[in-house]
């Protein structure tokens, strides 16, 4: 069987069992949401010349430290691997939350401006008139706050997926921000859509059904693509 973008792999019975493993690296990944390579390579922190290696099994001279990391990115139990090339019946157990950002990389906090719907800042001005004039002052206060959770949306989704495996966990740094913001929200607007898709980035929405989580698939990469042609200004 091809792996994607494979290259012509030896038939070298010795490296079958690396053949398999590369199989099983690329099942496991995509089951974890990353669909395509440079998806994977951005995850692990590996290069893209070693991973191809690793997915295609065309060698056997991976370091110890290179496989390690595969294990903690796609949440394999420690010394997997070596019992994947040993046993072709094993499965490894995929733990919930692997370790695929690493703490000691500092986090993306981006600057760069977000689009704000214009029908939340009306909204917005709409709720602070009506507070300002104390007119059902306690309706009008709810509604204000739960402007505001739409107006910073935004910027949390993209700091989310500026610093997550997606629908795994987010950057240990930011975690805090997440976490705190999704409170807030949940408190005040726990309707809010675009907040269960921040849950999903950092791993904290399992019962997304499949169907959503795909959706959620094409939604961060859209932004993935969006984060390159920001770059490219």
């Amino acid at each position: 069987m091809r792996t994607e973008n494979a290259e012509p792999a030896t038939k070298d019975p010795e490296l079958e069992p690396w053949r398999h493993l590369g199989e099983m690296v690329i099942a496991a990944r995509k089951s974890l949401g990353w669909r395509t390579r440079p998806d994977f390579v951005r995850a692990t922190g590996l290069s893209k010349r070693l991973l191809l290696d690793v997915e295609n099994g065309t060698r056997s001279t991976v370091t110890p430290k290179t496989l390690m990391r595969v294990e903690q990115t796609l949440g394999w139990p420690e010394g997997a691997i070596s019992q994947i090339l040993t046993d072709p019946d094993y499965v490894p157990q995929t733990n919930s939350r692997p370790a695929s950002l690493d703490v000691f990389q500092p986090p993306k906090f981006s600057r760069d401006p977000v689009r704000v719907s214009v029908e939340n800042i009306e909204e917005l001005a709409t709720t602070l008139s009506a507070l300002s004039a104390e007119a059902e002052s306690s309706n009008a206060e709810l509604r204000l706050k739960q402007s505001a959770v739409r107006i910073c949306l935004p910027y949390i989704e993209r700091l989310a997926e500026d610093n997550c495996s997606p629908g795994i966990s987010v950057h240990a740094a930011i975690r805090p921000i997440v976490d705190e913001f999704v409170r807030v929200a949940k408190h005040y607007s726990p309707s809010e859509p675009g907040v269960d898709y921040v849950c999903w980035l950092a791993g904290e929405n399992e019962s997304a059904s499949p169907a959503l989580v795909e959706r959620y698939m094409e939604r961060f990469q859209r932004g993935r693509r969006s984060e390159v042609d920001r770059s490219r200004d």
